[in-house]
């Protein structure tokens, strides 16, 4: 492949996974729905376990709506980005290209025992 510099973008952006908080929203909303459920179903007693449970499980249905509102706006937020003044983090820390020294290529390999190969 030629190398041409005109195809290189101006800033290049790196961003969390749309699948994976599509997927752990929809995790959390499936525990929240079924919480649900199982509330709308019990019977209570107005006793003092009866409101313990009552308070845990809406405890837990505050959390999973926490959990549900942190990943959608995760979704659109940057964790990287890198342009020609450098690169700013997602906590909006600019390291500038002349501060920058000795970049390295990390490669971590697996090796799985039943494998003759190394991945």
């Amino acid at each position: 492949m030629e190398y041409n510099e005109n195809s290189i973008p101006d800033e290049i952006i790196v961003k969390y996974s749309r699948s994976g908080k599509i997927i752990a929203t929809a995790t959390y909303s499936m525990f929240m729905i079924l919480e649900l459920f199982f509330l709308l179903g019990l019977k209570f007693k107005f006793n003092g376990t009866a409101i313990f449970v009552l308070l845990i499980l809406l405890g837990f249905t505050d959390y999973f709506i926490f959990k549900i509102i942190s990943e959608v706006k995760k979704i659109s937020q940057i964790i990287i980005s890198i342009n020609g003044k450098g690169i700013p983090i997602k906590n909006n820390t600019r390291y500038l290209w002349n501060e920058i020294q000795l970049e390295k290529i990390i490669v971590k390999r697996l090796v799985s025992r039943e494998s003759k190969h190394d991945y």
